[in-house]
């Protein structure tokens, strides 16, 4: 079933959280292909050009500060949600961590994290020469390097550095102050683990950004489903031709109907479901100007589309009353979309002159 078919169309709030829930889950490469379809954008933008003065918040604390005009963007140049999800799954706050802790996917990738993290810090203790933490102004914030995914807790790194120079023995005393003092040199003939000087931690935190975005990307990948058929085809409206030849495009579209023949009530009901959903969708689309048809075509059209779901509806309300009833609700829906096929094909009535 088509993701875009769920979009909340009341109320702003729903509408965040739901796409929130979007970014931080598994089906979000879906939706964006469903969105591409619908709305082909011939033009590009980026997410921090939509966000605009919101940036920051929306790094801090989701999509809540965005308008619903910014929201209508989003959904407008849906490869901006791809942006986003890379974005705030690298740099964002503990907001955006806990969304992600709420979808499996986001669990996993957030423990293969903080396993890198942990051998980026144990990597880090052997070190030639400690690296100076930094405090910024005024304290660290919720979107301080130790917050974000992939940044080290400055003050874990000194605690482990004092650790194990601790465990080293007498020889290396080490007090509050010590934490930043240089290293003992070491002789050139002796084998450094660091022989550019520079700690090995630096570079194992891009592998650890690395490896967390590839897994990110992989768990995010949608599930297998059954490409879309019937009117929630995602490229339905990609069809380019005459007025007639796309509807009778969307006549071998609503064929589709006759690959798969339900042998019981619920696969019946699931199948008119999907349907009735398609029919929805088209309905929807055709509220905007299609190139492929006139207006006077495309006001027929949709009024066609809504009476054809009317009558789909009222086999699923039969099918789902009365079970037992199959074989008689199958028959009238096999009519019902024969008809609708049909009036595809011939078209609409000749205009008077």
């Amino acid at each position: 079933m088509s993701i875009s078919l769920n979009i909340p169309v009341e109320g702003h709030s729903e509408l965040v959280a739901w796409l929130e829930e979007q970014i931080t889950g598994t089906q979000l490469r879906r939706l964006v292909g469903e969105l591409l379809v619908i709305h082909r954008p011939h033009v590009s933008r980026s997410v921090q050009e939509i966000c605009g003065a919101q940036w920051a918040d929306v790094m801090d604390g989701g999509l809540t500060s965005l308008s619903a005009a910014q929201i209508r963007e989003l959904l407008t140049f849906p490869q901006t949600l791809l942006q986003l999800q890379e974005q705030v799954f690298v740099e964002g706050s503990s907001y955006w961590m806990q969304r992600f802790g709420n979808s499996e996917a986001g669990r996993h990738a957030l423990l293969l994290a903080d396993g890198i993290q942990q051998a980026v810090l144990s990597a880090d203790r052997i070190t030639a020469a400690p690296t100076e933490s930094k405090t910024s102004p005024g304290g660290s914030s919720d979107r301080s390097r130790s917050g974000k995914l992939f940044g080290g807790d400055s003050s874990s790194m000194s605690a482990a550095r004092r650790n194990e120079h601790k465990a080293s023995g007498p020889g290396l005393p080490v007090s509050p102050t010590d934490e930043h003092a240089p290293a003992p040199a070491v002789p050139r003939n002796q084998h450094s683990p660091t022989a550019t000087g520079r700690p090995i931690g630096r570079w194992l935190v891009s592998l650890t950004a690395l490896a967390g975005m590839l897994l990110l990307a992989f768990l995010l990948q949608p599930d297998p489903v059954p490409r879309g058929w019937g009117f929630n085809a995602p490229d339905l409206l990609a069809f380019q031709g005459t007025e007639q030849e796309f509807l009778n495009h969307l006549a071998d579209a609503a064929s589709q109907w006759s690959n798969r023949t339900p042998t019981n009530g619920e696969q019946l009901q699931t199948r008119l479901t999907q349907f009735s959903n398609g029919c929805g969708q088209l309905i929807r689309t055709l509220d905007e100007p299609l190139p492929q048809l006139t207006p006077s075509t495309q006001t027929w059209l949709q009024e066609k589309c809504r009476s054809w779901k009317e009558k789909l509806d009222g086999h699923i309300a039969e099918i789902s009353a009365i079970p037992t009833d199959f074989e008689r609700v199958r028959t009238a829906a096999d009519e019902t979309v024969r008809k609708l096929i049909q009036a595809l094909r011939t078209g609409p009535p000749a205009q008077p002159a």
